[in-house]
């Protein structure tokens, strides 16, 4: 707290009571009159708690310049210390302020994660490492699994085709030849035509389609006899391969989930950044011994040139390392003490008219003086 956070209930201004008695209707009615006196008697009371006050504030004020001029006073050697003191001071509180606002680089979840499993945090960043680059091995080998089988599958496609492609020359063969035939008996019959030849040349281009429709089948029956036990193990690895991947990749989604991260570089980013709040911590604990250590030393140095409130100057370190700042404050004081003074003596006249007030009242009164005199003297106001 600063010396104006100190003494802040006294810096308020303050007003005097306007609080309007009650109207005497008959100075001859013995009760009018009591009630008036007792409502003097009342501000009077109230003003001297609010003079006590006063006075308090008066001498807080005066103490606080009093040790400004024994701060001034001191032998250079203590002041230059007292300064640099102060500024450590200064320096460590605005570092403990900034720490203390700065928002965190990680969250609350991630530290308590890293902080549970600080000793092993190395070694679950590698092997998370690990997994992804196996996951990258697996991923690629089922790429490459995935477009092997699709080759294999259009080529077996390819040898479907042909084989289809076969066995419909074949019967297209079949049916050109025996029409042909049919076509040359017709001939022969109807104009006596010799068809030896001509059947043997249609025999001979049919011969040449069977050898290459034969030819054709088998080879490829042995393509597709080769091309199937290809396929069969590759989509045996392809299996095999998405087991992995799937084992690989709940593995890897398990680890994000658990260290809530999206992958190994956030991970190790976001560990780093723990590393550096745990430095941060360490530094804070650290400044805390240095600006206990740093305060009691300054304490105790005012103490011994007798200023009444050294402590306060430790949350003022500022102004005793900048000039401005104690002219300030020096000024400030003044002021406040100034108003103070005016404040007790303008108080003092209200007091002492309401003193005058009463004892005129009590001196006319035709009856009951001595009670009234006996009651003031039973609140402590002798007139």
């Amino acid at each position: 707290m600063s010396i104006f956070g100190k003494i802040s209930t006294f810096f308020k201004e303050k007003v005097f009571p306007t609080k309007k008695r009650k109207q005497i209707d008959n100075f001859d009615i013995y009760e009018d009159i009591q009630d008036y006196i007792e409502q003097v008697c009342d501000d009077v009371i109230e003003e001297q708690r609010k003079q006590e006050e006063s006075k308090a504030e008066y001498e807080i004020v005066t103490s606080y310049l009093t040790d400004i001029q024994k701060i001034d006073r001191m032998l250079p050697s203590d002041r230059q210390r007292v300064s640099d003191l102060a500024d450590d001071i200064y320096q460590l509180t605005k570092e403990r302020a900034d720490y203390q606002e700065r928002s965190r680089k990680i969250s609350n979840a991630q530290y308590k994660i890293f902080a549970e499993n600080e000793e092993q945090m190395q070694e679950i960043i590698q092997k998370m490492k690990g997994e992804e680059e196996y996951y990258s091995v697996v991923k690629s080998n089922l790429d490459r699994l995935e477009g092997e089988k699709g080759s294999l599958l259009y080529e077996k496609e390819t040898i479907d085709n042909r084989q289809m492609y076969v066995n419909w020359l074949a019967k297209v063969t079949f049916i050109w030849v025996i029409v042909i035939i049919g076509l040359l008996k017709f001939m022969e019959q109807i104009r006596d035509i010799d068809i030896k030849a001509p059947i043997l040349i249609v025999i001979s281009i049919a011969t040449l389609f069977v050898s290459y429709m034969i030819f054709s089948i088998f080879r490829n029956k042995r393509r597709l006899a080769n091309l199937l036990p290809k396929i069969k193990r590759t989509i045996r690895l392809l299996n095999r391969a998405k087991i992995k991947y799937v084992n690989t990749k709940n593995a890897l989604d398990y680890s994000c989930r658990k260290y809530r991260v999206h992958n190994s570089i956030e991970l190790e980013y976001n560990w780093n950044q723990y590393l550096e709040e745990l430095e941060e911590e360490r530094k804070y604990r650290q400044n805390t011994g240095m600006l206990a250590e740093y305060a009691n030393e300054l304490v105790s140095i005012l103490e011994k040139h007798n200023v009444e409130d050294p402590e306060i100057w430790v949350h003022q370190a500022i102004a005793l390392i900048n000039d401005k700042e104690m002219v300030e404050i020096r000024h400030s004081l003044n002021t406040r003490r100034q108003n103070i003074r005016q404040e007790i003596e303008a108080r003092d006249e209200l007091i002492k008219s309401n003193l005058d007030e009463l004892k005129e009242l009590i001196d006319k009164l035709s009856e009951g003086k001595l009670e009234a005199k006996e009651y003031l003297k039973s609140i402590g106001m002798d007139i």
